[in-house]
């Protein structure tokens, strides 16, 4: 179940950006927003990751092991992206 969430957890994220993409002025660099969205999507593709490969350690019998990761991934992915939301969004505001 966790990996049909991420997965159309990252099909909501590219779907507003292909169609945003034709209405928006094109610029030869990224802007904050595509900074956010990029690392966005990179973060929920990790995330996928992580759900499989504790998802396959659980059933190979390395619950302990599978558990051990979602533990670092409950605090991990939380704090990555606070990090990232700061840096994209509001690190410019500081300067």
């Amino acid at each position: 179940m966790r990996i049909l969430t991420l997965l159309l957890l990252l099909t909501m994220l590219l779907a507003p950006q292909a169609s945003a993409g034709a209405s928006l002025p094109k610029v030869p660099y990224l802007t904050r927003l595509d900074y956010f969205i990029l690392s966005s999507t990179v973060l929920v593709f990790l995330a996928l990751v992580e759900a499989t490969v504790a998802s396959y350690q659980a059933r190979q019998g390395r619950v302990e092991l599978a558990r051990s990761i979602d533990r670092w991934a409950r605090w991990g992915f939380p704090t990555v992206f606070l990090l990232m939301a700061v840096m994209s969004l509001g690190f410019r505001l500081f300067l």
